[in-house]
């Protein structure tokens, strides 16, 4: 990935990358990631007439922010709609009420095998999330999706060939700290943002 003060161009993709109060913007064009760390985007505003301008590339938007949820719950072997209904039911109980919800089922659960294991993410305030689709919706954009870097885990372990049926921490830096991912056998179990001082930065992970 570069990080450059080069023209936008005609890039493939856009990547809105939302994180600790700021927002970064990034493009694929061949092959090639570029960080546009000149362009100043403080608000929704800011972002729109880039929107515009290249509305046909698709868009995504990468929210990581320490104000979300992580929940286990145990239900029965249903399928179809009476699974979806049950699955639904129990994304509501979040702590947080918002429209970003993630629910995946895991299988038996070793405890208790008469039951499926089910973990699901709910990302909290998600009203300054709201605001930024709005402002890329206004500008006709494409958005492909809205993800947390927590629910990529498990294509990134994939990706770096970590074949583990033990327990992995997947640990990346953050602008305001570290992102730590628990891994168990290749699948999300937890995550969480652990924040650092203001005078100390999170860096490339060693050891």
């Amino acid at each position: 990935m570069q990080k450059d003060n080069q023209p936008l161009g005609h890039p493939r993709f856009f990547i809105l990358h939302l994180t600790a109060g700021r927002c970064d913007l990034f493009s694929l064009s061949a092959k090639r990631m570029h960080h546009h760390a000149e362009l100043l985007l403080e608000t929704p505003a800011d972002i729109q007439p880039i929107a515009e301008k290249f509305n046909k590339a698709p868009w995504l938007v990468l929210v990581d922010q320490p104000e979300e949820d992580f929940w286990g719950q145990l239900m029965p072997p249903l399928r179809g709609r009476a699974r979806a209904v049950w699955l639904e039911k129990l994304a509501a109980k979040s702590t947080f009420e918002s429209t970003f919800r993630w629910v995946q089922v895991h299988g038996r659960s070793r405890s208790n095998p008469a039951k499926l294991r089910v973990l699901g993410y709910t990302l909290g305030q998600s009203e300054a999330l709201a605001e930024w689709l709005d402002a890329l919706s206004a500008a006709n954009v494409r958005v492909r999706g809205v993800y947390s870097p927590a629910l990529l885990a498990e294509e990134a372990m994939q990706r770096l060939e970590i074949k583990s049926k033990g327990v992995v921490v997947l640990v990346t830096p953050h602008r305001a700290g570290w992102r730590q991912c628990v891994m168990v056998a290749g699948k999300l179990r937890f995550s969480r943002l652990a924040m650092i001082g203001s005078d100390q930065q999170a860096g490339p992970c060693s050891g």
